[in-house]
């Protein structure tokens, strides 16, 4: 009897540490989920933080109107500045050639 107790109790002893280790590799299964679910949770927030800050269709139509008033308002400042050019030259050549 003291050999069928003896295997019994190593049996026992085997059924437990299976149930622990089975135990101990679910758990740290769902720990290791938990910590990957966390890590998109915060990719997915800073995500979320960037796209608010993206300029709408609207916003970019805007400034490219902006942009053309700009670029009308240069080509109209080169255009005096090139007359305003011609009237130095001339009074360049007056002063260089009459005094």
């Amino acid at each position: 009897m003291s050999e069928e107790l003896k295997v019994g109790i190593q049996v026992l002893q085997f059924i437990c540490m299976f149930g622990l280790a089975l135990y101990t590799f679910i758990s740290n299964r769902r720990v290791a989920k938990d910590a990957e679910v966390q890590e998109v949770k915060h990719r997915v927030t800073v995500i979320e933080e960037r796209v608010k800050n993206i300029p709408t269709h609207q916003t970019i139509a805007e400034m490219m109107g902006d942009i053309k008033a700009v670029r009308a308002e240069l080509k109209g400042i080169h255009s005096e500045l090139e007359r305003l050019k011609v009237d130095v030259n001339r009074v360049n050549d007056y002063l260089l050639h009459n005094k």
